[in-house]
């Protein structure tokens, strides 16, 4: 992955931090070159099928104490969106970011899924979206949102406005949108160790799930499902992690 991740979707990547860029194997969501089959499509990829803490889970209890709070400082932003071919991603520039144990991350982009990836005691939502953050030394934080339908998401109506039909093609506007848009009231989280949930699929990522959906309309997730279509990979094994409920 380039140190921007603005060449593939979200939790996604182009080899790993620092790594000079090169093109990916081809992979998708369905067929021989689907998620079962990722980590046999380039030696880079094997993590998908060997690693122990991949993403994405269920988020079933019983939930261990002790997750670290998480701080956000978001500002508004003008939207750069990207149809990459598995997402649409909104890259951001510098000056938004996070705080978790008291190290700092910087959101990089975002982008979605349909259905979610994640799952909450087997239940799947119509979207997730993935706030992809990187610190100064390397590592990735991913802060993801469940979205379920219900009434319209205006930031969300914003983007969808932007949305480029065709892969590969992006679209910058002055039209400010606030990440913070997309947090739910709610703060409740599910924190724990996992990786990211495309190729290469790396681990070291630490993973904060809000456990509060925000609303989008079902006009929205089908907008969505029209351009993109099925985007999710499977629930993974969680193994003997812990997953640490934080407020």
């Amino acid at each position: 992955m380039d140190d921007k991740v603005t060449g593939d979707c979200g939790c996604c990547g182009n080899g790993n931090p620092g790594d000079d860029p090169k093109p990916l194997p081809h992979w998708s969501y369905s067929g021989p070159t689907g998620p079962e089959y990722w980590g046999d499509l380039d030696p880079g990829f094997s993590v998908a099928k060997t690693g122990h803490q991949q993403s994405p889970i269920d988020l079933a209890g019983p939930f261990d104490s002790g997750a670290e709070r998480i701080f956000f400082t978001y500002q508004v932003t003008p939207l750069n969106v990207t149809n990459n071919g598995h997402s649409i991603q909104v890259d951001c520039p510098p000056g938004n970011s996070i705080s978790i144990g008291g190290r700092r991350y910087e959101l990089l982009q975002y982008h979605f899924h349909t259905p979610s990836e994640h799952t909450a005691d087997g239940k799947y939502y119509g979207m997730e979206l993935h706030l992809v953050h990187q610190s100064d030394q390397g590592q990735f934080a991913v802060v993801g949102v469940f979205m379920k339908a219900g009434n319209t998401h205006s930031s969300l109506a914003d983007i969808w406005d932007l949305m480029p039909d065709q892969v590969g093609n992006s679209v910058s506007s002055e039209v400010m949108i606030d990440p913070t848009d997309f947090l739910p009231t709610d703060r409740r989280n599910v924190q724990y160790d996992g990786s990211l949930t495309t190729p290469p699929c790396s681990e070291d990522v630490v993973w904060t799930m809000m456990l509060e959906p925000i609303s989008v309309s079902p006009e929205q997730i089908e907008q969505f499902k029209k351009v993109i279509g099925q985007n999710n990979r499977p629930v993974q094994p969680l193994n003997d992690r812990v997953l640490r409920y934080g407020a």
